[in-house]
């Protein structure tokens, strides 16, 4: 979970919660943060005598992490930026990075005359890798056996960690 200062005494909470946790809380937001908090002190601490802003939380639901365009026809004239080019998984913290890329990269290939399915090439290329491994890490750590064997190797080989991060990143961006 984030908690984030966004402005004067507002804060936003951000957490992503698998449909089996929700479905456990009866789809009710207000037991789900309950659940939520009883698993940090630190966030019950933080949260403690907080109001919501709103009734129900704002949400976006079933994000597709692990999501790479790849069009079955040709697009002309289209270049999809952003999560319409991938979608990479929180936990990389890159989506800021591959939304800015493919901006870069559209406008530069538009500006030189360039043809939208060069740029969906190259946007390919450059997301592929980032996002198959962020999906992968996901997988391992969305299960406590995942989380366990993650943990024991990072112990035993700590560069583990750093190569995991650094290929969860865009290369050259």
């Amino acid at each position: 979970a984030g908690l984030e200062m966004i402005e004067e005494d507002q804060t936003t909470l951000c957490f992503l919660v698998s449909k089996h946790h929700y479905h456990a809380c009866k789809r009710h937001w207000p037991k789900l943060l309950q659940q939520l908090c009883t698993t940090s002190s630190q966030l019950q601490q933080r949260l403690a005598g907080a109001q919501t802003l709103w009734p129900q939380p704002l949400a976006i639901y079933r994000v597709p992490f692990g999501y790479l365009h790849t069009p079955a026809a040709p697009e002309p004239g289209l270049f999809r930026l952003g999560d319409q080019a991938a979608v990479i998984a929180s936990l990389a913290g890159d989506g800021i990075a591959i939304a800015l890329h493919s901006a870069q990269l559209a406008a530069r290939i538009y500006a030189a005359g360039g043809d939208p399915s060069d740029y969906r090439l190259q946007a390919l290329q450059s997301f592929r890798s980032p996002v198959r491994t962020a999906q992968l890490l996901t997988w391992l750590f969305s299960g406590a056996r995942g989380r366990r064997l993650s943990f024991a190797l990072s112990r035993l080989w700590p560069a583990l960690v750093d190569s995991a991060i650094v290929h969860t990143r865009l290369k050259n961006a």
